[in-house]
């Protein structure tokens, strides 16, 4: 799931935007979840309590905001090498100029939200999928490589594994859990039981009285009782 911020101090814009984002990236087979300021200052003030790998995927920013502008916010964003996840939105052509100096990814206008959107997104998506980190594995005699993103969570039952993924089919192959792991040593994804790994992105609640997770597909996974201070840790570090 995309973490996406629209901060702009316009209310009714921020709404007519997530509207048409969800629409877009709805057509590309994406889910977002979004998070809305009204000025700059509390955007940064969330950036700084936020790790690299949980930093938002894509900000749409205004330009120009009372207090601290998009301006301000851009140039703390380009310290942390982060200005790249940025597209300034304006209804001032002529600043677009100026902003430039940032590097965002590409400049929205207001005016032109519907012209302007899908070539954005797409922009994003095929930045995207050069960054892509794929999980391989081996299925007969056939080689396969899997977005990890789109990884629910892993289980193993007499010698397979089965990969349970985001609004597909499930994949079934021959190996031990101990080798997925080696794969999965990215940010997100965490052993849960000696027969089981979860991508934590996909985690909608932790019920430690149970020693259960619930996943956003439905699925109710046990966590054992070393594994569960790990989950309700990286749990609480990506949603907080």
């Amino acid at each position: 799931m995309l973490k996406i911020v629209i901060c702009d101090d316009e209310v009714i814009f921020t709404e007519t935007m997530k509207e048409a984002l969800a629409r877009e990236f709805g057509l590309h087979g994406l889910q977002c979840e979004y998070s809305c300021y009204t000025d700059g200052k509390n955007l940064l003030q969330k950036v700084g309590q936020t790790e690299p790998e949980d930093f938002p995927d894509l900000i749409f920013l205004d330009i120009s905001m009372p207090g601290t502008t998009g301006m301000d916010v851009a140039k703390k964003l380009r310290e942390k090498k982060q200005n790249q996840k940025i597209v300034f939105v304006t209804a001032y052509d002529h600043l677009v100029f100026e902003a430039l100096h940032y590097y965002p990814l590409q400049f929205l206008r207001k005016s032109c939200l519907k012209e302007d959107l899908p070539g954005i997104i797409q922009e994003y998506i095929n930045r995207r999928e050069e960054k892509k980190i794929f999980f391989r594995y081996k299925r007969g005699t056939e080689y396969r490589n899997l977005d990890t993103e789109e990884m629910i969570y892993l289980s193993h039952f007499q010698h397979a594994i089965t990969i349970h993924l985001n609004g597909k089919e499930k994949e079934r192959f021959r190996g031990s859990i101990q080798e997925c792991e080696k794969q999965l040593q990215i940010p997100g994804f965490i052993k849960i039981n000696q027969g089981c790994i979860a991508n934590i992105r996909y985690c909608r609640r932790i019920n430690a009285r149970n020693s259960t997770i619930t996943m956003e597909n439905g699925a109710i996974l046990s966590v054992s009782r070393e594994c569960m201070e790990k989950t309700k840790r990286e749990y609480m570090r990506r949603w907080k």
